[in-house]
Parts: C-alpha cells; sequence; structure tokens
C-alpha cells in the first residue's frame, strides 16, 4: 500500500484535468490539496470550472484557500464573480488570497470593488498592491 505523500507525489504529476479532478474528492487532505494546486498548474477550462465549483461548494478553508490561489494562478476572468464573494472573508487568509489572486487575474472591472474596502486595515495592504497591479497593468495596454 502506498503512503498518502507517495499517493500525493503520483496526484502532482498527473497531467490529465479529469483524472486530477477525482483527486479533489479525497477524503484525504494532502491528496484534495496536492490534487487542486495541480489544477491549478494545468491551466485549462476543466480546471477553472471544477475550481469555481469547490469554492461553492467546500467547507474545507484550506481547500478553499488552495482554490483562490491556483485560481490566481490561472488567471481566468470568469473566477473573478466568485473571488469578489471572499474578499470579505471573515477569515483572513482567504480574504487576502481572493484580493491578491484578483490582482494577478487583472480584470480591471474590479479596481472600484477594491478601492470600496481600503480603509478596511486588515485588508488595507493586500488590497494596495493589487490595485498597483491592476493599474500598472492598465497603463501598459494603452
Amino acid at each position: 500500500m502506498k503512503s498518502i505523500y507517495n499517493q500525493a507525489t503520483e496526484v502532482s504529476k498527473l497531467i490529465n484535468p479529469k483524472e486530477v479532478e477525482k483527486y479533489t474528492h479525497s477524503s484525504k487532505w494532502l491528496i484534495r490539496q496536492e490534487a487542486i494546486k495541480r489544477l491549478g498548474e494545468i491551466g485549462d477550462s476543466i480546471s477553472v470550472k471544477r475550481l469555481i465549483k469547490m469554492l461553492k461548494t467546500s467547507q474545507d478553508k484550506y481547500d478553499i484557500i488552495y482554490a483562490i490561489s491556483s485560481l490566481g494562478k490561472l488567471k481566468d476572468k470568469s473566477a473573478v464573480q466568485i473571488l469578489l464573494k471572499y474578499v470579505d472573508s471573515r477569515n483572513s487568509d482567504v480574504a487576502n488570497g481572493s484580493i491578491y489572486a484578483l490582482g494577478e487575474i487583472g480584470d480591471k472591472s474590479v479596481i472600484p470593488y477594491l478601492e470600496k474596502r481600503i480603509s478596511s486595515p486588515r485588508l488595507k495592504i493586500y488590497i494596495e498592491e493589487a490595485l498597483k497591479k491592476l493599474r500598472r497593468s492598465r497603463s501598459l495596454l494603452k
């Protein structure tokens, strides 16, 4: 029988997103979170849809954090609306991660939303960084 670490390593090497997706349902957190990270590396539409679905259904804080991070890496604008819902999370890791991911995605439409929340002391640093990225990428497009 393979150890959980060997199984997680195998998941990290998979290239078929449908195969990786199966492991996002694992009862073993290490395997599940490795699958979530792997979806963020594969970067196809199946991966994005699965990660968004996880955000809508998961109750596990760490699964949510990993899914947010993976969506930021994928830079897919279809994730923006779900990420905006997590900006106001009570969990600062979730809120800050979603702000960071929004900055990575680069959708300028979130600028007003983030600007309204910049007065929050616990979010301010992350919002400032995300706004810098968003404004920088806006000026590069001109």
